[in-house]
């Protein structure tokens, strides 16, 4: 396993980053010198960050130099080609000229026209308070008004018993999701490409083989993994990856055999391409969940296109839906729309923007689901079939440029409302709920990932609604890509990283 030394990370919200055209190809002004002083670093910085969107913009927010190393590590975890020396040279350089304290430079922090760009982050470092909201931090969508009361900034909460955080592996290559094999072996994708599997002694092993290409660019790669229901019969996986075509990319849904020795994919088959192939390298989903009649879920985002985007809310489009499938990828019996002309028979609901984590409730066993909100407004919801989600009709937040979203509009009485949402943002991207033994006050409780807020959200719920809200592993300084409960009863975690971590969570021994 390749190893690299850590940082602190506290990454931005930045859309597209360009790996393959030069950096006299881009097609945004080059700032002036009052904007960026020249000094070493400043061509690696516009080499590397202003090819696919203007690097002005997203200077607005001072830092020291380790967490300007943070957010040159965040852009490499999404696909920017920058070498080790590169990112040293620009860290330095932007703490150097963006440091905290400083007169802000011209331009900083503005889109063309004048808009704000909008940064996410980690929340400030301060002790909650329990039974005062969790989130101070002021809202994105200033002046939105909650659908009701507890829809939004539930109270702390803080954990009583002692947990213990172990690291039990480093080194993984911004690791995406996680299975746990009926002997004990944990299936691992890396976003660049690869599978491994990691024994029960925590050892990793060389890359599974026979793993197809994927377009490995800002959202895009080899995302999540599931095993069959019937995988220790069958020993068939599914997987889901961002696929090169040619025009662009576009999600794609792939089975296969593990092979008895673990080290290659055999029988590896192309079960669901989503339409159309477009070059946009973001919201491609896509979590998978199997349901109790053995049918799959799969989520699709709407590729953060602004014309694209709206084809969430058709049902002739796969984009921004749920889909129920069997496992040959064609549309699962039952579902809701399969008698209406018109609507592709596989989707469960729509008006998705870009979900990436599902549960079931472990109590009423109905569907949960967390979704990416814009700029603020990321979504807990409850899934009921047939159902339309809103997007980009209704939403909370803003657009990235901080305009309304669809004039403001957050309610309409023929979508659904979320029974949470965050504003600002953490990116969930991964939810599980906690159904073990090792910490009792646990029990049911929901547990989030959030990417870019660094930390996994513990939900404590009253019937259909979130009445607490904790942050775990916020001293691990790393984004959180995967949450889900070990058949040890422990909770286990990914962090999206070039030394991408493996941790788990349990009661603490004495």
């Amino acid at each position: 396993m390749r190893s690299f030394s850590a940082s602190s990370l506290l990454p931005i919200a930045i859309v597209f980053f360009n790996t393959g055209a030069a950096y006299g190809q881009s097609p945004f002004p080059t700032p002036t010198e009052a904007q960026l002083p020249p000094a070493e670093g400043r061509a690696e910085l516009l080499r590397s960050c202003n090819l696919c969107h203007p690097i002005m913009p997203v200077l607005g927010q001072q830092r020291t130099e380790p967490e300007w190393r943070g957010v040159v590590d965040a852009m490499r975890g999404r696909g920017a080609v920058v070498s080790d020396a590169d990112a040293a040279r620009i860290a330095s350089y932007l703490a150097k000229y963006f440091a905290p304290g400083m007169p802000v430079r011209p331009g900083a922090g503005r889109m063309p026209g004048g808009q704000t760009f909008i940064l996410g982050g980690r929340p400030p470092d301060v002790k909650p308070v329990p039974g005062q909201p969790l989130e101070t931090r002021d809202p994105v969508g200033k002046g939105q008004k909650p659908a009701f009361a507890g829809q939004t900034r539930a109270p702390a909460m803080v954990t009583r018993t002692a947990v213990e955080a172990t690291v039990v592996l480093h080194g993984l290559d911004h690791p995406w999701a996680l299975a746990f094999l009926p002997n004990g072996h944990m299936l691992i994708t890396e976003k660049p490409g690869k599978m491994r599997i990691l024994t029960t002694k925590g050892e990793a092993g060389a890359p599974i083989a026979n793993v197809p290409a994927v377009a490995y660019r800002s959202d895009g790669g080899l995302l999540d993994v599931v095993n069959d229901p019937h995988f220790a019969e069958n020993r068939k996986i599914y997987f889901a990856y961002a696929e090169p075509r040619d025009g662009g990319q576009g999600l794609t849904l792939g089975g296969a055999k593990l092979s008895d020795d673990e080290t290659a994919l055999e029988d590896v088959r192309v079960l669901l391409r989503i339409q159309p192939t477009h070059p946009s390298v973001s919201h491609f989903g896509c979590r998978l969940l199997f349901d109790r009649q053995g049918k799959l879920f799969m989520t699709s985002g709407e590729r953060m296109d602004p014309v694209l985007r709206n084809q969430a809310q058709q049902l002739d489009s796969r984009l921004g839906k749920l889909l129920r499938l069997n496992t040959d990828g064609s549309a699962a019996p039952g579902n809701p729309f399969e008698k209406t002309p018109g609507a592709l028979p596989d989707i469960w609901t729509y008006g998705h923007r870009n979900s990436q984590g599902l549960s079931f409730h472990p109590v009423t066993h109905e569907l949960w689901s967390i979704e990416h909100g814009q700029a603020g407004g990321d979504e807990l919801n409850v899934i009921k079939p047939g159902r339309n989600y809103g997007w980009p009709v209704i939403a909370y937040g803003l657009e990235n440029d901080r305009t309304p979203i669809n004039g403001g509009r957050t309610q309409d009485p023929h979508m659904e409302q979320p029974k949470y949402y965050w504003d600002p943002a953490i990116a969930p991207t991964s939810m599980t709920f906690y159904t073990g033994k090792l910490i009792p006050e646990w029990h049911n409780n929901l547990f989030v990932a959030g990417h870019l807020s660094q930390h996994v959200a513990r939900l404590v719920l009253k019937g259909d609604r979130v009445v607490g809200e904790e942050r775990l592993l916020l001293d691990q300084h790393q984004m959180m890509r995967w949450v889900g409960q070990g058949p040890d009863g422990a909770l286990w975690v990914l962090t999206d990283d070039a030394d991408g971590r493996l941790i788990r969570l349990a009661a603490k021994r004495n």
